[in-house]
């Protein structure tokens, strides 16, 4: 991992975001990144540093100091930014991060199109229209991290991830209904973790196994691919869906996939539920006990 681009921002203003975002564009350049990545982490990047100035609470004896960074690594560029919110504020903010982390792409649009026009309407807010419009430039999921202050305050962390080439990469973030999704063709791990029961099994799994078809040709020449299932609990339209999902991945490569299923000694269906798909599917799994 290396760092790209690092700051303090106690006292950002709007003449210093400028500056920030030209050291920002000129180093990118310099690192020898197309014009198309330069662009979408000069966007990111000023969402991000807006709403640090925009709706941080920065107390000098009542919550940490506003903090941004760019990582990046082979495969992606990462973006940190960090700032103090009220506790009244953070409950709303992680609403809509979750509500758009749930969203297809496609339904982005339009609703960051009905976002416009009710913020039209308003006289001060917009954070949730610059978190829709890095959503749409990063293409995976917004991550955030709270650190509690004090029982007013809270110091919150946005992680955002933005592939540097093609997308490589399908992920969900775990939610109370659904779990963690992380494809990478990169490492060669497709991992599924958590519980699934979405209110919509079919929809749900669909995105993933459309996914999955659009990079038939990759995943057809990966040299290896661990299928990580790791599920708590998985109800019946989830399994009917599950099976649909692992028979494409496995009909596409099915030399060089490995299916690990972890499942809780102490529950007795949940290797067995591996254990029909594994004979339904007629693929050895591999069974692991889960730490």
């Amino acid at each position: 991992m290396e760092v790209l681009y690092s700051c303090n921002c106690k006292t950002i203003t709007h003449h210093q975001i400028g500056v920030v975002l030209k050291q920002i564009y000129d180093l990118l350049h310099t690192k020898g990144f197309s014009q198309y990545i330069v662009r979408k982490v000069y966007s990111i990047s000023s969402e991000c540093l807006d709403n640090i100035l925009q709706h941080g609470y920065n107390d000098i004896h009542h919550s940490k100091p506003p903090h941004f960074e760019i990582i990046s690594d082979n495969h992606s560029i990462y973006i940190y930014a960090s700032n103090s919110v009220k506790k009244n504020d953070l409950e709303k903010l992680q609403h809509t991060i979750s509500i758009m982390n749930e969203m297809r792409y496609v339904d982005l649009k339009p609703h960051f199109q009905n976002t416009i026009k009710e913020k039209s309407m308003l006289t001060s807010g917009g954070a949730g229209v610059g978190l829709i419009m890095i959503k749409r430039k990063s293409e995976l999921p917004i991550e955030l991290e709270v650190e509690t202050i004090t029982q007013d305050i809270a110091y919150v962390t946005f992680k955002i991830e933005l592939e540097i080439g093609t997308m490589k990469k399908f992920k969900k973030l775990a939610t109370k209904h659904t779990p963690h999704i992380n494809f990478s063709i990169l490492s060669g791990i497709f991992s599924i973790q958590g519980i699934s029961r979405p209110e919509n099994a079919d929809a749900y799994y669909q995105e993933i196994i459309q996914w999955v078809e659009e990079h038939r040709d990759e995943i057809q020449q990966m040299p290896t691919l661990t299928l990580h299932m790791e599920l708590d609990y998985i109800n019946s339209v989830s399994l009917k869906n599950m099976l649909r999902l692992l028979r494409t991945i496995i009909s596409i490569n099915p030399h060089n996939t490995i299916v690990e299923w972890v499942y809780d000694k102490e529950d007795e269906t949940s290797k067995e539920e591996g254990e029909e798909l594994s004979e339904i599917l007629k693929k050895e799994f591999v069974f692991m006990e889960k730490k």
